[in-house]
């Protein structure tokens, strides 16, 4: 017990001396010729959460394109600012939720 207590107050000691509150941004991805831009907004993490298994595409600027599937809810998503995200074929519209964080425990 007093190690759950230790690491809990390590996480909340972390999140209050970051200064800087983790943002959400919800992104409409309707189709796939509908390119989102994810931004960082100078915070170090991000991930992001679908209510559904969806399949994405990933560009990334002198990389290229990816295709990938995730499943429903938080995956870390560390890319950099100007990284572009859209649905894959065949995929129904939905909402992500993009958070960018300075801690690893958000």
């Amino acid at each position: 017990m007093s190690t759950l207590q230790r690491e809990i107050t390590q996480i909340l000691e972390s999140l209050v001396s970051s200064g800087t509150p983790p943002t959400d941004e919800v992104l409409a991805l309707q189709s796939p010729l509908n390119c989102v831009e994810l931004k960082r907004s100078g915070r170090r993490y991000s991930s992001i959460f679908s209510p559904r298994e969806v399949s994405l595409v990933l560009r990334l600027k002198k990389i290229g394109k990816f295709n990938f599937t995730i499943p429903s809810g938080w995956k870390a998503f560390n890319l950099p600012d100007g990284a572009q995200i859209t649905l894959g074929e065949g995929q129904e519209p939905l909402s992500i939720i993009h958070r960018t964080f300075d801690t690893p425990f958000c």
